[in-house]
Formats: structure tokens, C-alpha cells, sequence
């Protein structure tokens, strides 16, 4: 199977309920690119991204269309079933820019799927449950419209709200407490500022809101910033923005700056990713996220999120084995150990005869050196194979 021809379209989409207010900034709705791409044995792959403006995040429209138009050459002629060769290809003609190369990495998996006569969620390992739980989100206004539209969303039958604050923090504790009302205590709230508040607004909007249950979703922009806010925050705490790669995924959980996920498919708590990248940049961050307990960590399945990764971690216990094998480049090499070896006969009145391959001394036995380092490069080597 070969490709034959790709094909970039844009879409407009405007918002069913008018303009869409979040960060403080307006749009009318989404600047969609969708990419075919066509095989010569009459099998076609579709892919997608609609990013949010050009203020949320890296990914613009016109930005897209004019890379894929450099991306799009190197792809013909290969063979769609090997996504990840072709990622590879992508990433050496192109540095970055993984929103250009999100919706030509969608439409590859798409003819995977397409090619083995399956779905694409069983190529990619199996189903994880027959749905998903959404929300809609509440964008920001005056109190009085933000609780009317809530009240449409709770009629139409969603149980999750993702109400926008980030403004004035007393006018936002205003509108969710109206909301909070409306919605009552069988629905999750969410309170997302897409990290448009310094850090004292937000401790002020937590000061004004204690009341009220809720989840706090990115309230600054940087990083350390949300830290001081979730210090300080005595509820369920959710990074998006701030999740835009496997070092920082790792990073937040150390710190332990987002809740922990629950166990089941809620999804109401935890970090959150957000980004471009694809399939197999979201595949290998979900593989390193499986590593780690599943009351520690949920990634949530949410249309908007998408994670990227671009370093591989080879997590099978043989690899892991050659790893702890072939440590020993961590022990000090022989001209180590006589200048250490030295440099304690220059400090101790007692004798120690200097390190020698092939040759053992009645006195090396009382020289802790050799057997010393040994084992602590040997415990060095073992911290650093693990995954």
C-alpha cells in the first residue's frame, strides 16, 4: 500500500450558541483543517485539528495549512500502516510544530485501523469501557447569562460543568455560586481559568468560594504559580495548560501539584493533558502513565486533550534487564580509583597500596577503596535503570 495523494481543507465552525469567552478573549468559533490522504489501493485516511483562535495555545490555522504544505511531499510514496516511521520522517523534516503533523498522524492510524479491518481503539490495545462521561463548559459572562446557560446544559442532560472564571475573582465566586445553585450537589463543577489569574487573584477566589464544592482547573499560567495556588487550595486541583509533555507530566506528579484520579472512569480529578502531537505521541505518554499506580495518576479522556511525548521509554522487563546489565559504564575506571587511593595516603599515616588489575596484596585488604566505590557505583547504576 502506497500513498498517493493528500489534501488539506479548511472549515469553519461557528459555536451553536454564539461567541465562546475564555482567558478573557473571544472567539466565534473553530478554525478547522481536516486531511485526506489516499491510497493506491482505494483505502483513505481522514485526520483532523480545530484549534481554539491563535490565543490558547501554539497552534493557529493559517500556521498548519502553510506547514502541511511542506510536510505533505515527504509522504508520498510510503506506506500508511507505519505511522511511526513516518512520525520519524515528519520530525526530521520538520522540528516541532506537532500541530502540523496532529491531523497527517490521525489520518495514518485512520488507515491503519482501515487496513487490518478493525477499529482503531482495538489496534491500539482494546476498549477502556463503552463511553465517556462529557461536559460542556460555561463560557465567561455576566453571572445572570452564565447561569442561563448552565441551566440549558443541565436540561440537556450533562452532568459535568467546566465553568470559565479568570476575570474579576468576586464577580467569578458570584457566578458559581449562582451556578452551584442551579446545578445542585449531584453535579461535578469545574472551575477552569486557563491560566488568566496571578496567583493572588486565584487565592482570592478560593477565599470567596470556600463554600462551594468544585474543582480548580489551571488558575495561573506558569507553572510554579499553580504550585503556591494548590498549596493553599483545599480542593480537588486539575493542570492543563501546564501539562505539555512526558518531563512535565513527571514533573507534576513529584511535586504533587494535581489530585490524585480515582480508580474508575469519573475522571473528575487529576492532571489533565493538552497540546498536539497525535496518536502516537498520545500512545506513549498513556504507556509511561500506565507505570504508575492507578489511584495515583488518571489521564482523562476528554476530546480536548491530547498529549505529546517524543522521547521513547522502553518499559519491558528485558530491556529494563540489559539496562541493569550493562551498568558497569557508571563504575569509576582505574585511574579513579589510584587518585582517590592517593589522595588518602597524602591525608592517613597508614599505608594502602594503590589499585592494580589482575593483582590482589595482603594490604589492599585493609584499603576500602576498590570495594567501597564498587558498591556504590553498583547501587548508582540500579537507581538509574529503573523506569
Amino acid at each position: 500500500m502506497k500513498i498517493e495523494r493528500i489534501s488539506a481543507y479548511g472549515l469553519d465552525l461557528p459555536f451553536t450558541e454564539g461567541a465562546y469567552r475564555c482567558r478573557n478573549r473571544t472567539e466565534d468559533g473553530f478554525a478547522s483543517t481536516i486531511v485526506e490522504i489516499e491510497t493506491d489501493v482505494g483505502l483513505t485516511g481522514w485526520g483532523e485539528i480545530a484549534p481554539l483562535g491563535a490565543f490558547y495555545s501554539e497552534a493557529f490555522a493559517g500556521g498548519i495549512r502553510a506547514g502541511l504544505a511542506v510536510l505533505a511531499p515527504e509522504l508520498l510514496g510510503a506506506d500508511p500502516r507505519e505511522p511511526d516511521r513516518l512520525s520519524r520522517v515528519m520530525d526530521a523534516a520538520m522540528a516541532g510544530q506537532y500541530d502540523v503533523k496532529t491531523p497527517l498522524d490521525m489520518a495514518l492510524w485512520d488507515l491503519v485501523g482501515k487496513a487490518a479491518g478493525l477499529p482503531l481503539a482495538e489496534c491500539l490495545g482494546g476498549r477502556y469501557g463503552t463511553d465517556v462521561a462529557l461536559y460542556r463548559s460555561v463560557s465567561q459572562d455576566e453571572p445572570a447569562a452564565m447561569c442561563d446557560s448552565a441551566r440549558r446544559h443541565l436540561g440537556a442532560g450533562y452532568r459535568r460543568l467546566q465553568v470559565k472564571v479568570g476575570g474579576d475573582p468576586i464577580r467569578d465566586a458570584e457566578a458559581l455560586a449562582a451556578i452551584a445553585a442551579e446545578a445542585g450537589p449531584d453535579v461535578t463543577l469545574f472551575c477552569d481559568a486557563n491560566g488568566a489569574w496571578a496567583s493572588y487573584q486565584a487565592l482570592r477566589f478560593l477565599a470567596a468560594t470556600r463554600e462551594i464544592d468544585y474543582v480548580l482547573e489551571q488558575p495561573c499560567a506558569g507553572y510554579e504559580d499553580c504550585l503556591a495556588v494548590r498549596r493553599a487550595c483545599a480542593r480537588p486541583f486539575v493542570l492543563d495548560e501546564s501539562l505539555d509533555g512526558l518531563d512535565a507530566l513527571l514533573r507534576i506528579r513529584a511535586d504533587g501539584a494535581a489530585d490524585d484520579g480515582p480508580p474508575d472512569d469519573e475522571g473528575d480529578s487529576g492532571p489533565h493533558g493538552r497540546g498536539a502531537g497525535g496518536v502516537r505521541r498520545d500512545r506513549s505518554d498513556a504507556q509511561v502513565a500506565d507505570r504508575f499506580p492507578r489511584t495515583r495518576l488518571e489521564l482523562q479522556p476528554e476530546r480536548h486533550i491530547q498529549l505529546r511525548c517524543r522521547r521513547r521509554i522502553f518499559t519491558d522487563a528485558k530491556n529494563a534487564g540489559a539496562k541493569r546489565r550493562n551498568a558497569s559504564y557508571l563504575r569509576p575506571t582505574e585511574r579513579q580509583h589510584r587518585d582517590r587511593h592517593h589522595r588518602r595516603q597524602e591525608t592517613t599515616a597508614g599505608q594502602c597500596h594503590a589499585f592494580r588489575p589482575g593483582r590482589r596484596s595482603r594490604r589492599q585488604e585493609d584499603c576500602p577503596v576498590r570495594t567501597d566505590t564498587r558498591r556504590r557505583a553498583n547501587v548508582t547504576g540500579q537507581n538509574r535503570c529503573k523506569f
